[in-house]
Parts: structure tokens; sequence; C-alpha cells
């Protein structure tokens, strides 16, 4: 593999490993998060310390850890 696609390449998965976050708008929910994100409900609330469903907006969520 030559040396430009292998630092592409490196780079992708390098990117690939850190996590993701989300903010909240209007009108989100939960379990409309889970799913677009194809995690669970109970590894968002885990994640992101949450005892419940409640969400606010503007509220920053791990929807993503670092793998």
């Amino acid at each position: 593999m030559p040396k430009g696609e292998r630092q592409k390449a490196l780079a992708i998965a390098d990117a690939a490993r850190q996590p993701i976050f989300y903010v909240v708008s209007r009108g989100d929910a939960l379990e409309l998060i889970a799913r677009q994100f194809e995690v669970t409900i109970e590894e968002l609330q885990e994640w992101n310390a949450l005892p419940s469903h409640n969400i606010r907006v503007g509220q920053r969520l791990l929807v993503k850890p670092r793998t």
C-alpha cells in the first residue's frame, strides 16, 4: 500500500475510534436518539449518567464512546 493511502487509512481508523456526541434538539427523545445511533436507551443512560429518560434541549450526549 502506498504511503499516502496508508496514512489516509490510519486517519480514518483513528477518527472511527473517537467518541461521538450529539446535542439534543427540540422534539428529540432518548428513544429516537438511540435508534438514530443504533444503541440502546440503557447505553445512553449509562454513558451520560442519566437517571431517567428525561433530556433537555442543548444537552450534549455521548452517543458512541471511544472504541
